[in-house]
């Protein structure tokens, strides 16, 4: 018992350190916001895309690694068919355009949730100094249709949902494609397949929910030490 007890405590101790060091990497990247935002977004898109792409729990603990990061959709196909355990080749409507040379900022395979179903995370950045407007979300839903389009018949148990990440539109706006947008956002339900998330948001949920992970981590490592005493 005395052994387990030892192995749980180290368990917890390793656990706590990789909590910390993500809270570390959001405090970091949060600063970088800030520098970004004073230099109109310059270099920022390409530095945050190199990090999600290599830490996807910034935009939601439960993703994994993720598939491609800035590749035509061809590849993103590949990737899928390995991902999802798709043996059966290419759907038979499945025609894409050989100029087509759309490319997704990221996607990455996992789940929504406590909901088992795998699914399919498609996510466009865009740079603090831009802000988002209609023809944004309709470049992502675009990545997000030929995705489905590939999946065929196996799209009917994978979920397909993307992110908008950036800049959002507000109500002094005086542009009819950030309005347009805006409107879309306020009338979305809570199961829309797309969403617009805010770095200053996204960094926010990461942060609190590493904080509260990590003092329920510390808290049982503490007991643990008191046990083994």
């Amino acid at each position: 018992a005395h052994e387990l007890a030892e192995l749980r405590r180290i368990e917890h101790k390793d656990a706590l350190k990789l909590y910390r060091a993500r809270l570390d990497a959001i405090s970091g990247l949060d600063r970088l916001y800030y520098r970004a935002i004073e230099d109109k977004g310059q270099g920022f898109e390409s530095e945050l895309h190199d990090l999600l792409k290599e830490n996807p729990w910034l935009i939601n603990m439960a993703y994994s690694h993720a598939l491609t990061s800035d590749q035509e959709m061809g590849h993103v196909a590949k990737q899928l068919d390995q991902a999802l355990g798709i043996d059966t080749g290419l759907p038979a409507d499945y025609k894409p355009d050989p100029a087509d040379e759309v490319r997704p900022d990221l996607v990455f395979v996992g789940q929504m949730g406590l909901d088992p179903i795998q699914t399919v995370i498609v996510v466009e950045l865009k740079s603090p100094g831009i802000t988002l407007n209609a023809d944004h979300k309709t470049q992502l839903l675009g990545y997000m249709a030929k995705i489905k389009n590939y999946l065929g018949a196996d799209a009917a148990g994978t979920k397909i949902h993307g992110y908008l990440i950036g800049t959002p539109p507000d109500k002094t706006s005086k542009s009819d494609k950030q309005q347009a947008l805006m409107h879309e956002m306020e009338s979305q339900g809570t199961a829309s397949e797309w969403q617009v998330l805010s770095i200053q948001k996204m960094l926010g949920v990461a942060k609190q929910s590493h904080l509260a992970i990590s003092e329920a981590i510390s808290k049982e490592k503490e007991r643990l030490d008191e046990d083994l005493k």
